[in-house]
């Protein structure tokens, strides 16, 4: 009984002491500002979106996503105009409807691309944030992230 009391508390601290310092760790750099992801990400070598979702992995998801409408979307515009025009009697009309439809879609099979390993959960907001690097050149990502 002692021993199960003992390793459960043990655990309980362990796990306390984790999450305390997880919390207390500050936002990575490329969360200060656009600029600031610039200066981490430089858009000569990288595209990066943020993600932001109430775990990790759906942050990830979320700029997964990002990424994709960032570099494929595919946009479908359909306008429809009515004319009409009338005289009856000496009396003159016309009218017209204009009707417009826009649809966005982004689909694609991304390679070459890496969540940060410093994704954090942002107390203020309540979810996880992270942001996902497409690099712009295949030779870049080599040279990168060979290993």
């Amino acid at each position: 009984m002692k021993k199960t009391v003992f390793v459960t508390l043990a655990a309980a601290s362990l796990a306390a002491l984790t999450l305390a310092a997880c919390a207390a760790a500050p936002p990575p750099a490329w969360d200060a500002s656009p600029a600031a992801m610039r200066d981490v990400f430089p858009d000569d070598e990288f595209i990066a979106q943020r993600g932001r979702g109430a775990t990790r992995v759906a942050a990830e998801a979320d700029a997964t996503a990002a990424i994709a409408r960032f570099l494929n979307s595919e946009v479908v515009s359909r306008v429809a105009v009515l004319e009409q025009a009338w005289a009856q009697n000496g009396d003159f009309g016309a009218r017209t409807e204009i009707e417009a439809e826009i649809f966005v879609q982004a689909e694609l099979q991304l390679f070459g691309v890496r969540h940060a390993p410093d994704a954090f959960f942002d107390r203020t907001h309540r979810e996880w944030v992270t942001v996902l690097t497409h690099m712009v050149s295949l030779t870049n990502f080599q040279t990168r992230f060979a290993g």
